[in-house]
């Protein structure tokens, strides 16, 4: 480890985190006593896709950053203050929190991982090679510009539909205006990715349908309105050029199976 202390460890994660785990990126966060780590979920979380392959991943990636930090400092002693996730809270919290040795609230606004200042200065206790240092992170820069920065703007234009179907405003110009750039600009930053926005308005609007029609509580009428479709034989409409069946088919066909 070409590193002196923990905190030069968070830094170049931070910098490099795409390769070892791209699934949403954090940012750091630091005040007088703390240091805190923080990032949101994917889009597909908001709209009900892969909510238990995403907590296996958070489970899997901390873990594995816990131990790793905690070796790295031996003999001393690596500690977290607090954790927090937005995902729902387990059965038995206290696997968390005797694992990881600190709080662990879920259900959070965001996720965050709260270490104190002091813990950033721990020492490393492997060799500090600057020489392989140096040729690790020149093999690293060149890996991480072979990471398309497109993905972290389709994530961002991904929550942003599901906020404006949320308004019952799923159109370009909304969309744009709540993403903070023109709509011509939008169009373009699409395009250049392979994708347009009324595909992007699709996919999200498909996902959401079959998540709301394994419901039997809510009406077609009903999803069709969560949707922000203005008409019900709207929704019947685009629903059937996706599936091929009419939402009341699907839902049939669902329960069946």
């Amino acid at each position: 480890m070409s590193c002196e202390n923990v905190g030069q460890v968070l830094e170049l994660y931070q910098k490099y985190q795409k390769i070892w785990y791209d699934l949403t990126p954090f940012e750091s966060i630091e005040t007088e006593q703390y240091y805190i780590a923080i990032w949101d979920n994917p889009a597909y979380l908001d709209i009900g896709l892969y909510m238990k392959e995403t907590m296996l991943a958070h489970d899997v990636g901390l873990s594995i950053f816990y131990n790793f930090l905690s070796n790295l400092v031996l003999p001393q002693k690596f500690s977290i203050e607090r954790m927090e996730m937005s995902l729902p809270r387990p059965d038995n919290i206290k696997i968390y929190e005797n694992y990881f040795g600190c709080p662990f609230i879920f259900d959070a606004p965001h996720n965050m991982v709260v270490y104190r200042k002091a813990t950033l200065a721990l020492e490393i206790s492997y060799n500090n090679d600057k020489v392989l240092k140096r040729i690790l992170e020149k093999n690293a820069d060149e890996l991480l510009s072979r990471f398309p920065e497109e993905t972290t703007f389709k994530e961002f234009v991904s929550r942003s539909i599901v906020a404006s179907i949320h308004d019952q405003r799923p159109d370009i110009e909304y969309t744009a205006t709540k993403m903070g750039i023109s709509t011509r600009l939008l169009q373009y930053r699409l395009k250049k990715i392979g994708t347009s926005f009324s595909e992007e308005l699709t996919t999200i609007r498909k996902a959401l349908a079959t998540q709301y029609l394994e419901n039997q509580e809510l009406s077609i009428h009903e999803i069709s309105a969560l949707l922000a479709y203005k008409e019900q034989t709207s929704f019947n409409h685009a629903f059937k050029s996706w599936t091929g069946k009419s939402p009341n088919q699907w839902r049939q066909l669902s329960v069946l199976s």
